[in-house]
């Protein structure tokens, strides 16, 4: 039970963190859209 409660809060956790770094992505890409598509497709 414990394990479970545990691995499903790993997953909120790092889906939160995720979501939050695809977001800065986004605002950096707002702000600066001429840059976004080389980084794409260098990085």
């Amino acid at each position: 039970g414990d394990e479970l409660a545990a691995g499903r809060a790993l997953a909120d956790l790092s889906r939160k963190l995720i979501n939050e770094a695809a977001q800065e992505v986004d605002e950096n890409e707002e702000r600066d859209p001429r840059d976004s598509e080389p980084s794409r497709l260098w990085l």
